[in-house]
């Protein structure tokens, strides 16, 4: 999957940064819809259709592996002093 360096962004900020002032609700449809592409198929059916769960439940309830995926982003974050 290929992300925009803006998309890489909100995806670092939303993983790795602790305030969790970012939220999955904040990123914009077109990424959403790439996350979704990128892990459904890992994604329990029911979870997938969202009738037994949603995708973003399932993005937080699997969110170190989302970290392992994305590690390389992590660096884009700025260290706080």
């Amino acid at each position: 999957m290929t992300y925009t360096d803006d998309e890489k962004m909100l995806i670092a900020k939303w993983l790795f940064d602790e305030s969790g002032e970012t939220i999955l609700d904040d990123f914009p449809r077109g990424l959403q819809d790439k996350l979704y592409e990128q892990y459904y198929q890992e994604m329990p059916y029911g979870t997938a259709k969202a009738r037994t769960g949603t995708p973003d439940e399932w993005y937080e309830d699997n969110i170190s592996q989302l970290q392992m995926d994305f590690a390389e982003l992590e660096g884009l974050l700025e260290p706080k002093p």
